[in-house]
């Protein structure tokens, strides 16, 4: 029974991607049109400009490649922008800022339910009159990234070959742009990034892992795991009674589990709390803070959420509750070499063929069993 419910809601979902598709691509033309009347690129400067509109946990992934395409030899002497994704400021602000010249920050939010908002961005990207732009960008909204690159008129156009599940997609992506890095369909995101980075600049980044600059103090609190709760999506969201469960094993190990997570995710910690009695900083630390709180712990569990790329770039012990989708690109660190993290699937995926594609649904994850986690725990802490 539970195979037929999953299967009919997978089927739904395809229609409803269907119906997407091609409401994309008339909007795509449709912006693309204002976007013709916008005055030409007067560029009589050197001028980069580097698109990157991901999420945080993809930023995490990326920002230690930033310096390199900066440092590129055909880019000496730019003047360097990057249009950036606001939601990732305050990492941006405290680590990286050094790298670039100028901030484009974009509420992807406002650009796209706002036409005012949106149109100004255009014309402001236009104004600047950049010669070349980069989008580095594995999977690149059409509506979103390659609209920002034609508003800007750059003469040079820098991407990857797009990635989407649908063709059509990805062609009419990849037309807007004079040079295309090859597609590396297995490769998880962090080498990506590297050897597109490499593509731009020519030569390898050095660092061999993700890493942020924040001390790390290994022997502060050496019982405490911070649990982030919550995931970016409802097919990979554990449940809660599953959250419960794990953490009084937690408490039965003699660990002392903290919980963490964003505003959305309050009330279920509230009855995580009521049940367990542990602590949480749920929805009340900003997002360095937050970093800054995983640094002084021992260990993380998380789900395939920011929490797992930053609890790898400040090399903790960590525990990964994966569905399975995009999962080699994003959570399959062991196979990527990476030590200190093991990731756990949903029953669902390791029957499947593990395709690139792999779709899962909400009820998959009531397959990954609390006791499963603690000992991956165990395994990790030896």
């Amino acid at each position: 029974m539970n195979s037929i419910v999953r299967n009919i809601a997978l089927t739904l979902r395809s229609r409803s991607e269907q119906k997407q598709i091609q409401t994309v691509l008339r909007q795509f033309e449709e912006w693309r049109g204002i976007i013709a009347a916008l005055p030409d690129n007067i560029c009589t400067e050197k001028k980069l400009a580097i698109v990157r509109l991901d999420d945080i946990g993809d930023y995490l992934l990326w920002r230690n490649c930033l310096g390199m395409i900066g440092d590129a030899r055909q880019f000496a002497g730019s003047k360097i922008t990057l249009i950036g994704n606001v939601v990732w400021k305050p990492i941006f602000e405290a680590y990286d800022a050094a790298y670039v010249h100028h901030v484009i920050w974009v509420d992807k939010q406002q650009y796209m339910n706002n036409s005012v908002y949106r149109q100004a961005m255009w014309a402001q990207v236009r104004s600047e009159n950049f010669e070349t732009i980069i989008c580095p960008s594995r999977t690149r909204p059409l509506l979103i990234d390659d609209l920002l690159v034609l508003a800007s008129g750059a003469k040079h156009r820098i991407a990857c070959e797009n990635t989407y599940e649908w063709p059509l997609w990805n062609t009419t992506s990849d037309a807007n742009y004079t040079q295309l890095f090859p597609k590396e369909k297995t490769l998880h995101e962090f080498n990506y990034n590297q050897n597109f980075a490499a593509f731009i600049g020519g030569q390898r980044l050095q660092c061999q892992s993700l890493l942020l600059p924040i001390k790390t103090e290994n022997n502060a609190m050496p019982k405490q795991i911070i649990c982030f709760i919550g995931a970016s999506a409802k097919s990979k969201t554990w449940p809660l009674s599953c959250w419960i469960t794990l953490v009084k094993l937690l408490l039965q190990n003699g660990f002392e589990p903290l919980l963490s997570g964003g505003k959305n995710e309050r009330a279920i910690a509230d009855k995580i709390v009521a049940a367990t009695q542990v602590p949480s900083i749920v929805g009340q630390t900003n997002l360095v803070a937050t970093l800054r709180a995983m640094a002084c712990i021992n260990a993380v569990i998380t789900g395939d959420t920011m929490a797992a790329h930053a609890a790898v770039s400040l090399q903790k012990p960590t525990v990964i509750l994966a569905n399975g989708v995009n999962a080699k690109r994003f959570v399959a660190y062991e196979e990527a070499g990476f030590q200190n993290v093991k990731t756990v699937y949903t029953q669902q995926y390791l029957r499947s063929n593990k395709d690139t594609f792999y779709k899962a649904v909400s009820k998959d994850m009531y397959s990954i069993k609390p006791q499963t986690i603690v000992t991956a725990l165990n395994g990790l802490l030896g």
